[in-house]
């Protein structure tokens, strides 16, 4: 068990040395960091909640990260209705790829105009927020820690570097124009395979 704040961080600079090498290649790989994650678990940094004498809760620590969406099969959304009652919708991790799919093999099973429309629209729709998703968190890269993540020894610019090739040489732009007017006024688009 860590004991203060000075061994949770001498703790946490040792699994960051630990984790750094291979973390390329694993990232290349697409391979999710679990091995790390069992023993970052093992260690025991974590938020605590003790029971205070009179029988209430002290919940210490903060958590400063979070596995999210990357280990989730559900994201929680939330929502303040026009009530101003907050609502959380639980939206599967794969909701617009599952779309896009179901909208492929249906335009597959009966092209006409209407159905590759739609298929169109929902890869088209996938791939605008892929995108937009990548970039936010490969900003997020240098944000967090500061300026020591630009180092070329870390490459992490690679991050941002590949999700910017891909938005640029598949632009979002002209997908987002074409799913609004498809949304709003019907407008199919064009059917050339670039979107």
């Amino acid at each position: 068990m860590i004991r203060d704040d000075a061994e949770a961080l001498r703790t946490a600079a040792g699994l960051a040395e630990e984790f750094r090498p291979g973390a390329s290649g694993r990232d290349a790989r697409r391979e999710l960091p679990r091995a790390e994650l069992d023993r970052l678990t093992a260690t025991d940094i974590r938020t605590r909640l003790i029971t205070a004498e009179d029988g209430s809760y002290l919940l210490t620590g903060v958590k400063n990260y979070s596995t999210g969406a990357l280990f989730a099969d559900w994201i929680p959304v939330l929502a303040r209705a026009e009530d101003d009652l907050l609502h959380v919708a639980y939206v599967p991790a794969d909701a617009l790829l599952a779309a896009a799919a179901r909208a492929v093999d249906a335009a597959r099973a009966d092209l006409d105009d209407d159905s590759a429309a739609e298929a169109s629209i929902a890869v088209a729709a996938a791939k605008a927020y892929a995108g937009s998703a990548a970039l936010e968190i490969a900003d997020a890269l240098f944000e967090v820690p500061g300026t020591r993540a630009a180092l070329d020894s870390l490459n992490l610019h690679r991050h941002w570097r590949d999700a910017r090739t891909h938005t640029l040489h598949d632009p979002a732009r002209w997908k987002i124009q074409h799913i609004g007017r498809y949304v709003l006024n019907g407008t199919r688009p064009p059917r050339h395979g670039l979107l």
